[in-house]
């Protein structure tokens, strides 16, 4: 039988409902502890413009992208609409806006 390699626990630290850290108790470190990286999936965000949708998940790593593609497919698709979205937006824009616009 092999020995699983537990993933140690982390603390947040949130004040207001933000986050203001993360952090891995270790004692072998001289303050105790040592920062996490950590990202951020607010599912507020579905309830604001596609735009902003958009942009939370261009922020997202490439690992985070992946999680949702496979596990949270429900919300992958969320996000893939506000960026088709967003996307259609932009090129409209770059016409001239959706009422032709351009030069006269």
């Amino acid at each position: 039988m092999k020995n699983k390699k537990k993933e140690q626990d982390v603390v947040v630290f949130v004040e207001g409902g933000i986050v203001q850290t993360v952090l891995r108790p270790n004692a072998r470190t001289k303050k105790g502890y040592t920062f996490v990286d950590y990202e951020i999936v607010d599912y507020d965000v579905f309830q604001n413009s596609d735009t902003d949708t958009a942009e939370m998940w261009d922020a997202f790593s490439p690992e985070l992208k992946h999680y949702f593609k496979t596990r949270l497919k429900h919300e992958y698709r969320k996000f893939q609409k506000a960026v088709e979205f967003r996307n259609k937006e932009v090129a409209v824009a770059s016409q001239g806006g959706e009422h032709g616009g351009g030069k006269i």
